[in-house]
């Protein structure tokens, strides 16, 4: 038994330094590969992660766009409706005055004037809309 052990290490007494040499750089190689290793599924989790967020990037595009123009439909909205809203007001008063007006010149019965003012609106409403 002790013989062979002593064979052994007689084999690698001459080439010590060369087999040191060796067992050192297949250490370096294996520990390499593991870091190789290691960079690479950090690699892939970096790259899923940024998969990620460019797609929630992309749907919040999306949202935004969509947000966008219900916004810009609902300005033009409100811009309508302050529209009619100064046309009713000059209809309002054009009516104002003109009742006024009759009525300061003698006229007493409010009905008739509502029933001429409203025929007058009435005509202006038709000859808007042709």
């Amino acid at each position: 038994m002790f013989s062979i052990i002593s064979t052994i290490l007689g084999f690698f007494k001459g080439n010590m330094f060369f087999y040191i040499s060796l067992a050192l750089a297949l250490g370096a190689i294996g520990f390499l590969t593991l870091s190789l290793e290691a960079q690479k599924a950090r690699y892939e989790k970096v790259k899923n992660d940024l998969n990620i967020s460019l797609e929630a990037n992309y749907n919040l595009a999306l949202s935004l766009e969509t947000l966008k123009l219900e916004h810009k439909k609902q300005i033009e909205a409100i811009s309508e409706a302050n529209e009619e809203k100064e046309q009713v007001k000059e209809r309002i008063e054009y009516v104002n005055r003109y009742i006024v007006k009759k009525y300061e010149s003698g006229e007493n019965n409010l009905t008739k004037l509502f029933n001429a003012m409203a025929n007058r609106l009435w005509e202006q409403n038709w000859a808007a809309n042709r």
